[in-house]
C-alpha cells in the first residue's frame, strides 16, 4: 500500500517524505502485530472482542425489538442495511458520545498522543490533533482551528 502511495505521489513531493517517520510507523505496526498475534497478550484482545460482540448483540436485540422480523430476515441488502447496520451505527454513536461525556475519550486521546510523540519525532500538538479525530458533535470547525492552529 505504501509503495502504491509513493508511486502515485508527485516527484516534487517525494523528497518531502521522511523515511524515518514512515519506518517508525511501520516498526510500531509490526511490533503491535507481533504482540497481538504471537504473545499471551492476544487473550486480552480476544476478551475485548467478546465484549464488543456482546455490545453489538444489544444493538441486534434492540433492532429486533423495534423492527421485529424486518431486522432478522436476511432476504435483501436494503433490509439488512436499514434494519441491522443503521441501528448498530446509531448504538455505537450513542455509546461513543456517552464515553466522551464521561471524559474517558479525552483521557485515551491524551495518552495516545503522548505515546506517539515519544515513539515518533513529531510535535505533540500535531499528534494530539491526529489522535483526536473522534470529535464531539458540539465542537465546531472554528473551535478545532483555535485549538490546533
Amino acid at each position: 500500500m505504501m509503495s502504491l502511495a509513493f508511486a502515485v505521489c508527485p516527484k516534487g513531493r517525494r523528497r518531502l517524505v521522511k523515511l524515518r517517520t514512515v519506518g517508525g510507523g511501520l516498526l510500531i505496526l509490526i511490533v503491535f502485530a507481533l504482540i497481538v498475534l504471537r504473545t499471551p497478550a492476544n487473550r486480552l484482545f480476544l476478551l475485548a472482542n467478546d465484549g464488543v460482540d456482546r455490545l453489538l448483540a444489544f444493538s441486534r436485540d434492540g433492532a429486533g425489538f423495534v423492527f421485529g422480523r424486518l431486522a432478522t430476515d436476511p432476504q435483501s441488502f436494503g433490509v439488512i442495511f436499514a434494519f441491522q447496520v443503521l441501528p448498530t451505527i446509531l448504538f455505537f454513536s450513542a455509546l461513543m458520545s456517552l464515553v466522551y461525556h464521561l471524559r474517558v475519550m479525552p483521557f485515551v486521546i491524551e495518552k495516545m498522543g503522548r505515546f506517539l510523540s515519544r515513539a515518533r519525532d513529531e510535535r505533540r500538538r500535531n499528534l494530539l490533533h491526529n489522535c483526536g479525530r473522534v470529535r464531539r458533535a458540539d465542537r465546531s470547525a472554528a473551535g478545532d482551528q483555535a485549538l490546533f492552529g
